[in-house]
């Protein structure tokens, strides 16, 4: 198991219109979640505020099998609950997969 960082720059991200810096400043809330995906097993996000205001991103966390992960895309899945967050990215075989998790009360998604 390996933990890897994917940089996402949120200057160009928006969530339903907004971006993402200020979705995360509005919540103050350091955001985790666990998602189970059919082939990369099972993957720890972290998503955080920069602690460099001057370089904002998200920093997504990921435990994998070190398979380099490209991250397309950040989205509010709305349509299940406006804090479920979904990640798109691009699977060991190349394939764009959503991915899903929720912004929790105590931080953790079992």
């Amino acid at each position: 198991m390996y933990l890897q960082w994917v940089y996402i720059q949120i200057g160009c991200t928006e969530i339903d219109g907004m971006l993402a810096s200020q979705f995360i400043a509005d919540r103050n809330v350091v955001l985790r979640g666990t998602s189970r995906v059919p082939d990369a097993g099972r993957n720890v996000f972290s998503i955080v505020k920069s602690a460099w205001p001057s370089k904002p991103r998200l920093d997504i966390l990921l435990a994998s099998d070190g398979t380099p992960v490209q991250v397309t895309k950040v989205a509010l899945n709305s349509a299940v609950n406006k804090d479920t967050f979904r990640i798109k990215f691009k699977s060991n075989e190349n394939e764009e997969k959503w991915s899903d998790f929720v912004v929790p009360g105590d931080d953790t998604i079992t």
